[in-house]
């Protein structure tokens, strides 16, 4: 494994060249790492490490970080079992974790410190990791603990790795296909013998639910029609038919669009309210994607681009936090922004903008935004 030929090779006590630095020692039993790349609700990196006998797991939206320093958000999940590892195939529609997965990559992983349960508890694993596509070194530090999903940061520790080429980023180390020909020849599945239960599921499912139970309800033309009948007046302004109290009249025929207006809040709010509760949370924000031309078809808009920090505000009655699109807390650097969000009409929201600071003619500046985080 990585230095035996070089060492095999060699008598140090007759040569000058480096020995190289030592690996830590193999988790006895148990150091297999696997990557799968994963389209399911959204396309991402599923991190396994073999530990106590299951696949410790982290997703990880952007892949392996490849640069020196450079930090990937890593989400932990639920554990999976050691028959995973080996796992290329489809998971069907409707069932947990639903769609396409390749096995991008698998190889050993030491843990310096040699003791990987205790480091996972602290949250701070320093690994190497040998595989066919990823060889070098890795931390996975812990940034944020849930109750539910607690949240690492993925970083790439010592030197700089050269990124995958799209081509090799888009092929099996197992069987050499790309992601379009595993999901066409659907040869594996895996059950998991689970309903999509993750939040963002359960939370589509009931909003479906709760728009059909509402479209089976009474039509809201139907009550419209209803009471137009009910408003009507004869070229002298005199009402017709129906015996519904006299009402003011309005001006240019306003009866029908009011009463369609009315109706429609009316069957809005019942909707409303059969909603599921929901607490507000941090919601990753799509970002732009570079493009020669703007789209042609579709009802696109668009919005002027700031130099600042992108940031979700997520708003909890009184409590607002301040998140980047990284995942960092931005509370304590940003702090006016944060008591300002208090003072937003409503009491419970999650916003995606851009913290700037705008120079005497308007226009936002990175450099002035910087001056005032070091003044404040």
């Amino acid at each position: 494994m990585g230095l035996t030929e070089y060492k095999r090779k060699r008598d140090f006590n007759k040569t000058a060249e480096p020995a190289g630095k030592p690996l830590p020692k193999a988790v006895k039993g148990a150091n297999r790492f696997v990557i799968q790349k994963h389209d399911a609700s959204r396309l991402h990196y599923d991190f396994r490490l073999e530990m106590d006998g299951v696949l410790k797991s982290w997703a990880v939206p952007k892949g392996l970080p490849w640069g020196q320093g450079e930090k990937h958000l890593a989400v932990e999940v639920e554990d999976h079992p050691v028959e995973y590892a080996t796992f290329e195939g489809i998971i069907p529609e409707g069932q947990y974790g639903g769609g396409t997965v390749m096995l991008w990559d698998q190889g050993k992983y030491y843990v310096y410190g040699e003791k990987p349960l205790e480091s996972l508890e602290k949250g701070r694993l320093h690994l190497v990791l040998d595989g066919k596509k990823a060889k070098g070194e890795w931390a996975l530090i812990r940034i944020r603990r849930e109750a539910e999903k607690n949240q690492w940061l993925l970083l790439k520790a010592t030197n700089s790795i050269k990124p995958l080429s799209k081509k090799l980023d888009d092929q099996s180390v197992k069987t050499g296909r790309t992601m379009k020909e595993i999901a066409a020849e659907r040869d594996a599945e895996w059950q998991s013998n689970r309903s999509d239960e993750s939040t963002a599921g359960k939370f589509k499912s009931r909003i479906r639910a709760a728009i059909a139970s509402g479209a089976k309800s009474k039509s809201p033309k139907k009550k419209v029609l209803a009471r137009e009948k009910v408003n009507r007046r004869d070229n002298r302004g005199r009402r017709v038919g129906g015996s519904a109290a006299p009402q003011p009249a309005r001006r240019g025929g306003g009866d029908a669009k009011n009463t369609s207006s009315v109706a429609a809040q009316e069957e809005f709010q019942q909707l409303l309210k059969k909603l599921p509760a929901a607490k507000p949370r941090f919601v990753e924000p799509m970002k732009a994607r570079l493009a020669q031309d703007p789209p042609t078809a579709g009802d696109w808009s668009y919005e002027l681009k700031f130099d600042g920090f992108r940031a979700c505000a997520v708003k909890d009655g009184t409590k607002v936090n301040l998140v980047s699109r990284n995942g960092n807390e931005l509370r304590t650097r940003f702090p006016e922004v944060a008591d300002a969000m208090k003072d937003f009409p409503a009491e419970q929201c999650v916003l995606d903008g851009e913290i700037v600071a705008l120079d005497k003619e308007g226009r936002s500046s990175f450099q002035l935004l910087q001056g005032i985080e070091m003044e404040g």
